[in-house]
C-alpha cells in the first residue's frame, strides 16, 4: 500500500499522505487517525488525563465506542478510567457504610 499509515488508536494500516494532491479533501486528523470514530476515542482520553472531563463522561463516551483499542498504553488509560468510581457508586458505597455503622450500634 503506497503511502501506508497506521491508526494510533486501533492499529489499522490506512493509505494517506499530508502532501499529496489526492489526499487534499482528506482531514489532517488522517495522519494519525484512521477515522473519525478513532480521532474522538483519542480525544475523549485526552481530554480525561487533562481533566477537562469526569471519569463519568469518559467512560460514558468510551461505552458508547465501537473501536478497539489495540495500543497498549491507551488500553492502560481505558482501564484506569473504567476503573474509576463515578460519584453515584461513591455515594451508594458511603451510605452503605453508614447504614452498617448505624446497625452496628
Amino acid at each position: 500500500m503506497k503511502h501506508e499509515r497506521k491508526c494510533i488508536v486501533c492499529g489499522t494500516t490506512y493509505s494517506y499522505c499530508p502532501r499529496c494532491k489526492q489526499y487534499e479533501s482528506s482531514p489532517r486528523w488522517k495522519v494519525n487517525f484512521c477515522s473519525e470514530d478513532c480521532k474522538n476515542i483519542f480525544s475523549v482520553i485526552d481530554k480525561f488525563i487533562f481533566k477537562h472531563i469526569s471519569a463519568e463522561d469518559a467512560k460514558k463516551a468510551l461505552n458508547e465506542s465501537k473501536v478497539v483499542i489495540k495500543s497498549d498504553e491507551l488500553k492502560k488509560v481505558v482501564n484506569s478510567i473504567m476503573a474509576t468510581e463515578d460519584k453515584e457508586e461513591k455515594e451508594e458505597k458511603r451510605r452503605k457504610k453508614k447504614e452498617e455503622i448505624v446497625n452496628e450500634d
